[in-house]
């Protein structure tokens, strides 16, 4: 795969009393070191307000999303497995477990598509089932528009 790429992520929450769902398209850069893969993209936060650094991290462990920026937070997917994190934002800090059901990620040559099901929970409640969907191609000679 080469370095620059596109990066498409869609996301799905659904709580008790609602349902979120999300689609962002960013370009990114790709490589691999010690065994592991690497996506970084920037995204630009919906206010206007800054932008969020992510990095997507692949291992034969799991999967790493860490974001930074106005936002922070470390997700750490490791399939039946329940992880402590904190989420960082501009009014406080949070603490929240994720609880890993399900890591689908397929390989090609040109193009990675990582699915994952979780479960988000707050002092020991369920808040949301969860679903993130990244898919990261070459970004080619096409030209791409990102409004």
């Amino acid at each position: 795969m080469t370095k620059d790429v596109i990066v498409t992520v869609r996301g799905k929450q659904i709580g008790s009393d609602f349902e979120d769902e999300i689609e962002v398209i960013n370009i990114g850069n790709y490589y691999e070191r010690n065994g592991k893969k690497f996506i970084r993209y920037e995204e630009p936060q919906e206010d206007g307000e800054g932008t969020v650094q992510n990095m997507v991290k692949i291992s034969p462990d799991g999967i790493e999303i860490t974001k930074k920026g106005p936002v922070g937070m470390q997700m750490i997917f490791r399939e039946n497995e329940r992880i402590n994190t904190c989420y960082e934002t501009p009014y406080g800090m949070m603490m929240m477990a994720i609880y890993t059901n399900q890591i689908r990620c397929s390989m090609e040559p040109e193009k990675i598509e990582i699915n994952v099901r979780y479960n988000i929970e707050m002092n020991g409640e369920l808040i949301s089932d969860a679903d993130v969907y990244i898919k990261v191609e070459p970004r080619g000679a096409q030209a791409l528009k990102l409004v």
